[in-house]
């Protein structure tokens, strides 16, 4: 007969309270008080995510990654070996998929679905300000382009917005310009605290 270790015994205590165990909480960040109800199905999700994407990377769940932000270190790495651009010069992109668009990810360009925008609306004209807290984005197309120093190219629309694990926003994975539409001040948006998050549990 097995006797039941003190590891299994926690492990029950754990899950018949509702609470998710420690050792699961270490496999990837979740915010505080998520049950273990709610863990369960998330990683199903997640482990179907690497499933599908062991046949086909045309999309990618950014917020249902173990680690997102290695995933993103790792897509600059990828561009910059694929380019040739050194990694200094390289800076993070996004643009949105107009409606209808089929276009899938190719060695430098990632399609992304799941974010969410908070503080804002994204229209296909830019950022806009927007009464909703947040709204659900359709799929983004992620790249690092190389960076230019001509000032010519920029647009002088650009805001810098950072880019969250989830709405606590205790884990930022990177920062991203975006364009705001013409006749909004750029600290109206920075006042609303405008950010995207990557996971919404809820969702």
């Amino acid at each position: 007969e097995t006797k039941p270790t003190n590891d299994l015994r926690g492990l029950v205590s754990d899950i018949s309270r509702g609470r998710t165990p420690a050792a699961w909480k270490r496999v990837y960040v979740t915010p505080a008080g998520f049950s273990v109800d709610a863990w369960l199905p998330d990683f199903v999700r997640r482990m179907s995510q690497i499933l599908a994407l062991s046949a086909s990377s045309d999309e990618w769940w950014l917020g249902g990654l173990l680690s997102p932000d290695s995933w993103i270190t790792a897509t600059r790495q990828h561009t910059a070996q694929v380019t040739q651009v050194p990694l200094d010069e390289l800076v993070l992109t996004v643009s949105m998929q107009e409606p209808g668009a089929t276009a899938k990810s190719s060695d430098v360009t990632f399609k992304v679905k799941g974010l969410q925008i908070e503080g804002a609306a994204w229209e296909p004209a830019g950022l806009a300000l927007a009464d909703a807290i947040k709204a659900p984005l359709p799929p983004v197309l992620l790249s690092w382009e190389r960076r230019s120093d001509d000032a010519g190219t920029a647009s002088g629309l650009e805001i810098m917005v950072p880019l969250y694990l989830n709405e606590s926003r205790a884990d930022l994975l990177c920062k991203v310009d975006l364009v705001r539409q013409e006749g909004t001040a750029a600290s109206a948006f920075y006042q609303r605290g405008i950010g995207l998050v990557a996971w919404d549990p809820a969702v």
